[in-house]
C-alpha cells in the first residue's frame, strides 16, 4: 500500500508577489490564492496529510489577514478528512502556536514540538497503518539552538517522516535553529523535510531523504524556476517517488542569449522566444506570467540598439500566453559564454569569483561563501540597532509588497555583486589580450 503526502512549506500568508508593470493586478499573484489552490490540490489526490515545514504566515503583523484564510483552508481539509502536520519557522514562531489552541474549529490541525522541544505523533491512515511524524518548532524570531541535539528518538514505524525549519550545513552559529546532513543521517529517521530555503531542492535522495519544497509560491525574483508544493509517495519499504506539482502563477527567469550572427534587433525576438521556451520546460500550466532577466553575450554594439529599444517600460511585455515581461537586461556583451566551470579552475580572482557564483545555489559546500554570507547578516543586524538608519530599513520591497526579506535580500545583492565584478574583469583580460 502507498501513502501519499502533499509537502510545502515557506508559504509566507500575508505576502503578496507584485509584478514589475504596475498595470498588472492579478489576484492570482496573491499568497492566499496559492494556498486555496494548494488546499484543492491536497483533495485532489486524496493525500494522508499535508504536512508544512514553517513560516506558513509572513510574521506577526500579517497574521490577522492571514487567519481568515488559512483557518478556512484547514477547515475544508477538514472536511474531507486531511490532518495536518506543521512546525514553526522563524517567521511565525510567535503566531502559529495561536492557531494550534483553536481546537474547537481545527481539530485537524497539529503543531509539533511547541517550546523547541521535540515531538512524535503516530499518523493513523485510512487503511488503519500508523506512520509516525516528528517535528520541532522555533518559539522566537531567532534561535542558535542546535535541535538535532535533542533528537534521542527513533523511529519505530516504517514508513516515518520528519519536519523541521533549520539552517542546513549553514554557519554553525546561525541565528534560525543551524543542523548539518551528517546530524540528519545519524538521526534514524528515514526521510527530512525541511523548511527556510525558497529554493526548491532535494539534498539527498536516500539515507536518508532530505528534501527542501521551497515556496510554492515565488516570491522574490531571485526565486528563479519552478515552484510548487511535492507530492510525497511512501512505503513500508521507503520512498517510492517525489514529484513537485508546479502551482506558482508567476515565475522568475534569468536567460542568456548571444546577440552573435542578428541581422538587426527584431532577430533578437526570435531568438530570445526559443530560449524561454527551452528552458521553461514542460507541465507549467499554472504560470500566467513569466519574468526574465535577460543576460545578453556576444556583439556589444547590437546591445546598445536592443536597450534603448526598452527604454519604454511598455516594451519590456510581450503579449503572448503566458505574458513574458523582461525585468532588466544584463550587458555581458564583447564576453563569451561564460563556463564557470572551467573559469572555476582559474587560480586568480576570476577563478575565486567564478566558485562563488556556482557555490550560492550551495553555499554549503564553500566556507568562504558561508562566512561572507553570515558577516553580512550580522553587519545588517549591528546597524539595525541604530534609530539613525530607520527610515533606510523600513522599507518596503517593490518586488514583494511586504518587508524585505533580509536573507534573501543578502544573497541576492552579494550574487549581483559577484556577478558584476567577474564580468568586468573577464572584459579586462580580453582586452589586454589584443
Amino acid at each position: 500500500m502507498n501513502y501519499k503526502f502533499l509537502v510545502t512549506g515557506d508559504i509566507h500568508l500575508g505576502r503578496r508577489t507584485v509584478h514589475p508593470s504596475e498595470e498588472i493586478t492579478d489576484p492570482d499573484l496573491s499568497v492566499s490564492r496559492s494556498w486555496q489552490k494548494l488546499v484543492d490540490l491536497a483533495i485532489e489526490h486524496e493525500v494522508e496529510a499535508l504536512l508544512l515545514t514553517g513560516d506558513v504566515i509572513d510574521k506577526e503583523n500579517a497574521w490577522f489577514e492571514a487567519l481568515h484564510r488559512l483557518s478556512t483552508g484547514l477547515e475544508k481539509l477538514n472536511e474531507h478528512r486531511i490532518r495536518v502536520y506543521a512546525v514553526a519557522g522563524n517567521h511565525d514562531a510567535l503566531v502559529l502556536p495561536q492557531l494550534s489552541e483553536m481546537r474547537d474549529r481545527l481539530e485537524n490541525f497539529n503543531l509539533l514540538g511547541r517550546g523547541q522541544y521535540w515531538e512524535v505523533v503516530r499518523h493513523i491512515c485510512r487503511d488503519g497503518r500508523e506512520i509516525e511524524i516528528a517535528g520541532w518548532s522555533f518559539d522566537k524570531e531567532h534561535t542558535k539552538v542546535n535541535p538535532m541535539a535533542e533528537l534521542n528518538q527513533e523511529p519505530s514505524t516504517s514508513p516515518a517522516l520528519a519536519l523541521l525549519h533549520t539552517d542546513l550545513d549553514g554557519p554553525s552559529d546561525s541565528y534560525y535553529a543551524p543542523t548539518t546532513s551528517r546530524d540528519l543521517a545519524d538521526s534514524g529517521w528515514p526521510v527530512w523535510l525541511l523548511g527556510h530555503i525558497h529554493k526548491p531542492e532535494q539534498r539527498q535522495t536516500q539515507s536518508p531523504l532530505i528534501l527542501y519544497p521551497g515556496s510554492p509560491h515565488a516570491l522574490h525574483a531571485n526565486e528563479t524556476g519552478s515552484h510548487g508544493p511535492w507530492l510525497l509517495q511512501v512505503n513500508t519499504e521507503g520512498v517510492i517517488s517525489t514529484d513537485q506539482i508546479p502551482l506558482s502563477p508567476i515565475r522568475y527567469d534569468e536567460i542568456e542569449i548571444s546577440l552573435d550572427g542578428l541581422q538587426d534587433a527584431d532577430d533578437w525576438r526570435s531568438r530570445f522566444l526559443t530560449r524561454v521556451e527551452e528552458q521553461a520546460g514542460h507541465g507549467n500550466h499554472s504560470v500566467n506570467y513569466r519574468v526574465i532577466d535577460l543576460v545578453c553575450t556576444g556583439d556589444p554594439d547590437l546591445f546598445e540598439t536592443i536597450e534603448k529599444h526598452f527604454q519604454e517600460d511598455s516594451e519590456r511585455e510581450i503579449s503572448r500566453s503566458p505574458s513574458l515581461y523582461i525585468r532588466r537586461l544584463i550587458n555581458r556583451t564583447g564576453l563569451p559564454p561564460a563556463d564557470l566551470d572551467h573559469l572555476a579552475g582559474k587560480k586568480d580572482l576570476i577563478g575565486i569569483l567564478a566558485t562563488l557564483l556556482k557555490d550560492f545555489d550551495h553555499p554549503e559546500n564553500n566556507e568562504s561563501l558561508r562566512e561572507l554570507i553570515q558577516q553580512t547578516r550580522l553587519l545588517k543586524e549591528k546597524v539595525m540597532r541604530y534609530e539613525t538608519f530607520k527610515p533606510v530599513l523600513d522599507v518596503t520591497d517593490e518586488e514583494t509588497a511586504g518587508p524585505v526579506d533580509a536573507e534573501e535580500k543578502i544573497e541576492e545583492l552579494l550574487r549581483e555583486a559577484v556577478n558584476e565584478w567577474l564580468t568586468e574583469l573577464r572584459k579586462q583580460e580580453i582586452e589586454s589580450q589584443k
